[in-house]
């Protein structure tokens, strides 16, 4: 892919991204936003709350204005085409985020990564969120396959990602997922959507 067409599919992602997933309702309890400013506070109590279930990620974030940064940093990402962040939203709390990013727009992939506070498992939230969002990647955004790096003992993590489809393969400490746009629209994304 030249530049000027990768540099054509960024300007479609941006125009995309604001245009069609500002706001994502994907079922009567649960709506994807892309993180902002104003939800600093919220993702930070969140984050306060749920220190070691997220220590690995966020053991840095030690104040409202660390999550103000994180805000930041996100939306500069959105900007420069590298990362898209949502906030996972159920039933008008805070719950989790789900985000793309190392995004490669020349082979036209990018990574999926998702958490939720612990307050929110077995209600099929995650779930819910990464499918919408690796539906909007394929369709809506060209992406051609979506990885997602997962540690073995993240059981819940892995079962998540082989309901959708994702195959795994060891890569030194952590297993590698990948599911392109093919398999999704073979159906092998959508299984757990029965």
């Amino acid at each position: 892919m030249g530049e000027k067409q990768t540099a054509d599919l960024k300007l479609e992602f941006d125009r995309r991204v604001r245009l069609q997933f500002q706001r994502a309702k994907v079922s009567s309890d649960v709506e994807l936003r892309l993180l902002e400013l104003r939800d600093a506070e919220k993702f930070y109590a969140l984050v306060d709350r749920n220190r070691d279930h997220l220590r690995h990620w966020f053991d840095g974030y030690k104040s409202v204005e660390d999550a103000y940064a994180y805000a930041k940093g996100s939306l500069q990402r959105l900007a420069n085409d590298e990362a898209m962040t949502a906030v996972i939203w159920y039933r008008g709390q805070l719950a989790g985020i789900v985000q793309l990013e190392d995004i490669d727009w020349e082979r036209r992939l990018t990574e999926i990564g998702y958490w939720l506070g612990e307050e929110f498992p077995g209600k099929g939230i995650a779930t819910m969120a990464v499918r919408a969002l690796v539906e909007h990647a394929f369709t809506n955004l060209g992406f051609e396959r979506i990885a997602a790096s997962v540690a073995p003992e993240n059981v819940q993590s892995r079962a998540l990602l082989e309901r959708l489809g994702f195959a795994s393969e060891h890569r030194g400490d952590s297993l590698l997922y990948e599911l392109t746009r093919e398999e999704c629209e073979d159906g092998a994304g959508r299984q757990a959507a029965h």
